[in-house]
């Protein structure tokens, strides 16, 4: 453990540490701390040697600075010493739970808490998963934690996530000790760009039926009268032409009477001829029909 003791006094002093609350010969000698002159500091460290019948557990110390030259005695600052159970080497994934679309790394803590130097060989394993763990090799000393990493490599997915077990096992001259952990796989195309995919195609679909309904009015407005053939008979010729070839109608029959006697008396010279297609050709005999007026019948739909 590290000390640091700082001089803020105007005098010299000759300070010196005591532990105090642990039982004897757990706290290596102290080596003999300088003279510190005002503002001045001097750092060193406190080793403890804990032996192996000890009670693992939290123990609590108390680090006490005397100042030698004056004998006066500084307020002790606290220690907790802890002491993990022998019981081997313990292997653990940080985070135990990792994500990712197609790569994501993890941490392999390994701590050796036997008296023995350890020797272990890292491999994982998993289902659909390729795992790479670098380095694959690791000598632990007592006492000590070391990491490595696990990365870990998947197939892309492109919409439903899953989760994947996976492990690491260290093999050395003992038993093999296994860690276990998972990985979340992740979609490509996430719940957001899903959201906002359906919002875009929505609006497109919105904006193209507006168009469509548009086109639609459009065509309606420019669409050509149809034109359809109306049938005519002898019995429903009725209207009279004056001398000039002037179709008179019903309704002026009704307007004018003096009109209707002189449309009879040139009814006879001039003739009507009514054709398959629905059309009407004013002329004066069968041979002038070329040269009549040929007038078309045309029914417009006001729908």
């Amino acid at each position: 453990m590290r000390v640091d003791i700082v001089n803020t006094g105007s005098t010299v002093a000759q300070p010196r540490l005591d532990v105090i609350g642990l039982p004897e010969g757990w706290v290596a000698p102290i080596g003999p701390i300088p003279e510190l002159p005002p503002n001045q500091s001097w750092r060193g460290n406190i080793s403890f040697t804990v032996p192996v019948a000890a009670s693992h557990g939290r123990h609590l110390a108390m680090v006490r600075l005397v100042d030698t030259s004056t004998g006066e005695s500084y307020r002790p600052n606290r220690l907790t010493l802890t002491i993990l159970p022998l019981e081997g080497v313990d292997v653990a994934l940080a985070p135990g739970v990792v994500r990712g679309r197609v790569r994501a790394k993890t941490n392999i803590v390994v701590t050796n808490r036997s008296s023995e130097h350890v020797s272990l060989h890292l491999d994982g394993a998993a289902e659909t998963l390729r795992l790479r763990c670098r380095p694959t090799h690791l000598d632990v000393a007592p006492g000590d934690i070391k990491t490595a990493k696990l990365r870990v490599r998947a197939k892309p997915r492109l919409l439903d996530a899953n989760r994947y077990s996976l492990s690491v096992t260290a093999r050395g001259s003992q038993l093999p000790i296994r860690a276990t952990g998972s990985f979340d796989h992740r979609p490509v195309i996430g719940s957001a760009a899903r959201a906002t995919a359906a919002v875009v195609f929505l609006l497109a679909l919105a904006v193209g039926g507006f168009l469509a309904a548009l086109r639609l009015l459009a065509s309606d407005d420019e669409a050509p009268a149809s034109v359809d053939s109306v049938d005519i008979t002898a019995s429903d010729a009725t209207d009279s032409v004056d001398g000039s070839g002037t179709t008179t109608s019903d309704d002026s029959e009704d307007d004018t009477t003096s009109g209707d006697s002189a449309a009879t008396d040139d009814s006879d010279a001039s003739e009507m001829r009514f054709d398959q297609e629905g059309t009407v050709k004013l002329g004066g005999s069968d041979d002038d029909l070329s040269a009549g007026v040929t007038v078309s019948l045309r029914r417009i739909s006001l729908d």
